[in-house]
């Protein structure tokens, strides 16, 4: 079982590890997600403002398109990094199998 300090303590060899063996990048997905996120809803909100002070048909117009405009960047946002998460564990599989292959 690994400790928090020995998973920091391998997150900071991973930061600073030139030859690229490790990989922090899953470490921070979550982050990342919950970034865009952010940035999704606070592009959602200054765009339905701004649509607001338009007039009255735009600000309708708004509570219709803003939320959906938000969900298809959000499902675009997850679907990327879906990806990125597959390719590194790809990595990290395939570089367990090989050193799987060392040892037989």
């Amino acid at each position: 079982m690994t400790t928090p300090q020995v998973t920091a303590s391998k997150f900071w060899a991973g930061l600073f590890d030139f030859k690229f063996k490790t990989f922090i990048t899953l470490r921070f997905i979550s982050v990342i997600y919950a970034v865009i996120m952010g940035v999704i809803a606070l592009g959602g909100l200054i765009t339905f403002v701004a649509m607001a002070n338009q007039g009255t048909g735009t600000a309708v117009l708004g509570l219709f398109l803003v939320p959906a405009f938000m969900l298809i960047y959000v499902l675009v946002a997850r679907l990327w990094l879906e990806l990125v998460a597959v390719i590194f564990r790809i990595g990290e599989n395939t570089t367990k199998l090989v050193e799987q292959d060392r040892v037989a």
